[in-house]
């Protein structure tokens, strides 16, 4: 697991270093970039280098990952600075068991995944960089053709509602 977390300014260093091709591959200003992404053949490296304008198209990205690879995510903790988010953290929709409810014990669904996907505001740049990524898994993936059937994955288009 540890190597999957890197220095967060190595990472950002290479971002600044780089030329401006790569820098335009690894910058996700709107849903079309996340669209011509090719989940499958990108390695822990290249989620390092990835760059968002916003915090909602971070979660977008690694959404549309999940569902790719056959898990749900869900919003975690972030953290706030004057009013205004400075991090936010990403996790399996399994993350973390569930011990000492209130409420009567529902089947299990949680199993103690530490999948993650970590990112904050770099305010030089203010744009959303990834701090932290974990992609080690202890359970089945859902087929990708029953993805669209897990929580995240569930949305309800407007033209669906116009129908």
């Amino acid at each position: 697991m540890d190597e999957n977390r890197n220095n967060v300014s190595d990472h950002v260093d290479e971002d600044a270093t780089s030329n401006a091709v790569d820098m335009d591959q690894y910058h996700i200003s709107s849903w079309e970039d996340i669209s011509k992404i090719d989940f499958s053949g990108l390695s822990i490296e290249n989620i390092y280098q990835f760059h968002f304008v916003d915090l909602g198209l971070a979660f977008e990205f690694y959404n549309s990952y999940a569902k790719m690879r056959g898990f749900s995510v869900r919003k975690s903790r972030s953290r706030k600075v004057d009013g205004k988010f400075r991090e936010k953290k990403y996790i399996l929709e399994k993350w973390n068991k569930l011990e000492n409810r209130v409420r009567e014990p529902k089947p299990e669904t949680r199993c103690g995944c530490m999948s993650r996907f970590h990112v904050f505001l770099y305010v030089i740049t203010e744009s959303w960089v990834v701090r932290d990524f974990c992609d080690e898994h202890n359970h089945e993936f859902v087929v990708p053709k029953l993805a669209r059937m897990l929580r995240s994955h569930k949305k309800i288009t407007d033209l669906d509602i116009s129908k």
